[in-house]
């Protein structure tokens, strides 16, 4: 509710008063405040390296740089995406006469068809929309969810993925997840006023392309009410984790695991079973069905008296499920932007987008292409070499650990051993040299044609074990990451860019970029999520008694000094949320200044500056405020300043002493490793 300030004073000072309220509420942060938000940096600001790093290395990028996307934020490394989409839409363009070259290029010109596309609108969608209208009977229902063809092209009322198993890797295992309710905003307990505005986005979207389908207005506001009661039904029975939760409880809490005659006693009335069946994952010998409160739920719902529930909960999803692959209409409404944006959007992002698809649809089609146009396979070489000596490294860190017990320490060296480096791009890729678009085809059979030859390969999974020479993650993505499960760390190519990696970039720049990064997802085996999973990834104890009790101690020294970290407006960070990856910040650190040690005249000024400047984000204040209290990464700012005030390294570099903004006592150190 708004203040009623202006019943007693005039409409200046009111201005005046909230945009000092605004002003001081965002700049009270302690021990540091937050220069994600640019407000908070000034043109006549003199930042020193002893008070904040942060805000001293990346004053200068914060200044000359403005959030202009919809998304709300902009980092420092935000050209390494655009330069691998840029390549990526090159390589295209290109003629070859290859097969896969072929492929590629039937989809850009499919997706860019705009009169095609436009032209056929949203027909493809209207003999789906038919079938779920007819169904009259629940038995009528059970029948249509049973259909393959039906499954492959809508939401099926859960999720089922064939993923490596928690207990038994790395053989795989069908995980089930309950039913999506994308309707409803996932941070609705966190934000309420960003969650009605995406509730009012989404309801806009659907309604709009219902009648687009011929529903009047009044019928797509009762369909999407519907189906949205279905969702609020759903998610008030599914299992939640409170803040805090650890991730052992986590982990057992999900790691359900059943055969398929349990799963019928267990689904009596919604066809679960019969639908795995249809999908081609039944003869699975392990499910893991992450959560057994929804299916109990699930079952008590589905009874003749919600039919209509279900129908629109499938109507509603299907409409919007292929918005992106339709026409200009739909692919606009499909990027979030809503129906005010019809008029005046940007196509800048079209083929943003498209790179995007490629990922996601037909990485084995364009992936073998990109690494053979832009030659990575010297890439690939030095990146593993990095690799193998931060790992050689780390087996030296965990050696001489003085806390933790002989036993524990093989057991941790074991598991380091059996670490899979997933580098640059995969061994090998699926073979789409039979795979053909028929000429008649448009960008939307096109797409459900490539999912539906994906899903075959996910098919073809069941009961096998994990074969690291295939990825399921495309190498096209920006991105870098650890697997538990699997106990790989992932170096994708489309992370190697930018100030993060080059050819021939000096080793201080090296070693802040490509070799942070690599010893990064290196300490997530160790961290408070990864050291619940052994070398095969499994989730599986390998510590000691006692040795565990003192990492979880340890841990919890990381989450309480995060938890008295004062942000903006009062907000306090959130140290359970963040503990995991601030450890794996803090490990990497460790790691690489170790190595840095060995190199002759390291210039420790450009190394640290250059591992500023790679963390840094400008974000508006509703991001800001999202990912403070939903991203398990911690802010920007805080990342780089805590992670760098535990190194002696940092403090003798810079003159930090007591009483600097950057000290921080021995004694008080949060380093787990």
């Amino acid at each position: 509710m708004k203040p009623q300030w202006h019943k007693v004073i005039g409409g200046m000072a009111i201005l005046f008063l909230l945009a000092a309220c605004v002003s001081l509420s965002l700049a009270d942060g302690s021990p540091w405040i937050d220069h994600d938000l640019k407000e908070n940096t000034s043109s006549s600001d003199t930042p020193s390296a002893k008070d904040d790093f942060y805000h001293y290395a990346n004053r200068s990028f914060i200044l000359n740089t403005s959030v202009k996307n919809e998304s709300g934020t902009v980092s420092s490394i935000d050209t390494i995406s655009e330069s691998m989409n840029k390549n990526i839409i090159a390589m295209i363009k290109t003629p070859h006469t290859d097969h896969n070259s072929e492929l590629a290029s039937r989809m850009y010109t499919e997706f860019f068809d705009w009169e095609r596309r436009n032209r056929v609108g949203l027909s493809p969608l209207i003999p789906q929309i038919n079938a779920i209208i007819e169904i009259s009977s629940l038995a009528d229902l059970t029948a249509f969810l049973c259909d393959r063809t039906n499954l492959l092209s809508l939401d099926y009322l859960f999720n089922a993925n064939v993923e490596v198993s928690l207990s038994n890797a790395p053989a795989y295992a069908v995980w089930i997840f309950p039913t999506d309710t994308k309707l409803l905003d996932t941070s609705a307990k966190i934000h309420k006023n960003r969650s009605r505005a995406k509730n009012s986005l989404s309801y806009k979207n659907s309604c709009l392309t219902l009648e687009r389908l011929g529903f009047t207005k009044h019928e797509s506001r009762l369909l999407f009410k519907a189906a949205f009661k279905l969702e609020q039904a759903v998610d008030s029975h599914c299992t939640t984790f409170e803040t805090g939760t650890t991730p052992r409880t986590f982990y057992t809490a999900v790691n359900n695991i059943r055969n398929r005659t349990e799963l019928e006693n267990e689904s009596p009335a919604f066809p679960l079973v019969p639908i795995l069946d249809a999908l081609g994952f039944g003869a699975a010998t392990e499910f893991i069905l992450t959560d057994p409160a929804w299916l109990s739920f699930i079952n008590e719902f589905y009874v003749e008296d919600n039919l209509e529930l279900f129908k629109a909960y499938l109507l509603v999803h299907y409409s919007i499920k292929s918005l992106a692959f339709l026409d200009r209409t739909s692919y606009v409404l499909a990027n979030g932007l809503g129906s005010s944006a019809l008029e005046t959007y940007d196509s800048d992002t079209d083929e943003k987008f498209l790179c995007e698809t490629f990922s996601a649809f037909m990485k084995d089609v364009v992936e073998p292409l990109y690494v053979r146009a832009y030659n990575l396979a010297p890439v690939k070489q030095e990146v593993l070499e990095l690799c193998a000596r931060f790992v050689s490294h780390y087996e030296e860190m965990l050696l001489n650990e003085p806390w933790l017990s002989e036993e524990t320490k093989r057991n941790a060296v074991e598991k380091l051993k059996q670490l899979k480096i997933m580098a640059v791009y995969p061994n090998k890729w699926e073979d789409y040299s039979d795979f053909s678009f028929g000429a008649d085809d448009t960008l939307f059979d096109l797409v459900n044609r490539l999912k539906a030859i994906m899903h075959e390969h996910s098919v073809r999974k069941v009961n096998g074990y994990f074969d690291s020479d295939y990825w399921t993650f495309s190498t096209l993505e920006s991105n870098a990451f650890y697997s538990n499960i699997t106990n790989s760390i992932y170096i994708l190519a489309g992370f190697l860019g930018g100030t993060i990696y080059y050819r021939g970039m000096p080793v201080e720049a090296m070693y802040a970029g490509l070799g942070e990064t690599i010893a990064h997802e290196i300490s997530h085996a160790f961290d408070s999520n990864g050291a619940l999973f052994d070398g095969t990834g499994a989730f599986k104890n390998w510590w000691s008694k006692k040795d565990f009790a003192v990492f979880t101690e340890r841990t919890k020294r990381v989450s309480d000094y995060y938890d008295s970290i004062r942000v903006f407006n009062g907000k306090q960070c959130n140290g359970a949320l963040v503990q995991a990856e601030a450890i794996a910040d803090m490990g990497a650190m460790r790691c690489v200044l170790q190595e840095a040690a060995k190199v002759p005249d390291f210039d420790y000024d450009a190394f640290f500056t250059h591992y500023a400047f790679n963390g840094c984000y400008i974000n508006e204040l509703s991001v800001e405020e999202e990912w403070l209290e939903s991203d398990g990464h911690p802010l920007p700012f805080l990342r780089v300043n805590v992670c760098l005030q535990q190194f002696d390294e940092f403090l003798n570099c810079y003159d930090v002493c007591p009483g600097d903004g950057m000290y921080l006592a021995p004694e008080h150190r949060i380093l787990v490793w």
